[in-house]
Formats: C-alpha cells, sequence, structure tokens
C-alpha cells in the first residue's frame, strides 16, 4: 500500500511538472507572437515615415525651386533667387543648430511621456 502511495504521489510531481512545462511553453510562444506583432507595426510606421519623407523632402525641393525662380523673375537674374533661397536654408539651419538641445529634450518628451512623470513623482518625494 505504501509503495502504491508512494507511486501515486511520483506520477503527481510528474503531472505537475508536465503541467509547468506546457504552461512556460505556452507563455513564450505567446511572447514570440506579441514580440513579432510589434516588429510589424514599428516596421508599418517606419516605412510609413520613410514614403512620408520622402514626399515632404520633394515637396521642399520643388517650392524652393519655385521660388527662386519668382525672385529670379522678379530681380531679372539668373541666379539671385537661388542664392535668397540659399541663405534662407542657411539661417533655419544656424537656428536649428543653436536650438538643437531644446529640440533634442521635446522630442524626447513627447516620445516618452511616462518616463518623465516618474522622474518628477521620485523628484518629489
Amino acid at each position: 500500500m505504501s509503495e502504491n502511495k508512494r507511486l501515486l504521489d511520483i506520477f503527481r510531481v510528474k503531472n505537475i511538472i508536465n503541467a509547468l512545462i506546457g504552461y512556460i511553453e505556452t507563455k513564450v510562444e505567446l511572447y514570440k507572437i506579441q514580440f513579432k506583432e510589434e516588429i510589424a507595426k514599428a516596421l508599418s510606421i517606419l516605412v510609413l515615415v520613410i514614403i512620408f519623407s520622402m514626399i515632404g523632402l520633394l515637396f521642399v525641393f520643388f517650392l524652393s525651386h519655385f521660388i527662386a525662380q519668382i525672385i529670379n523673375n522678379y530681380v531679372n537674374s539668373y541666379y539671385v533667387g537661388y542664392l535668397v533661397v540659399t541663405f534662407i536654408y542657411m539661417i533655419a539651419g544656424v537656428i536649428i543648430y543653436f536650438t538643437r538641445n531644446k529640440i533634442k529634450d521635446s522630442v524626447i518628451d513627447m516620445m516618452f511621456p511616462e518616463e518623465e512623470s516618474e522622474n518628477n513623482e521620485e523628484d518629489e518625494q
């Protein structure tokens, strides 16, 4: 009788271990599927950002060319309009260069707003 009880206990332990292993394997598979979904979402967003960036760059390029041509026609020159547009971009570049840290901080705050609130709570304590 004691031997039967001992065998029964061993089988119960094996069943529990098998159930635990099955649970862990299922959890790992679930995390793999969730990870693949997140990667797919990130890649689709990246592709959209690249497409819209290219369209935006083409728009800015042709608009700049159009503005330069209008200035050239107004001042009756072949190059002054392009020079004016170039200086406008240079001034914009200098402004962005000197405000780059502020821009970087605001982009980080936009991307990770929950970390900022956690840091504020830690500072208050």
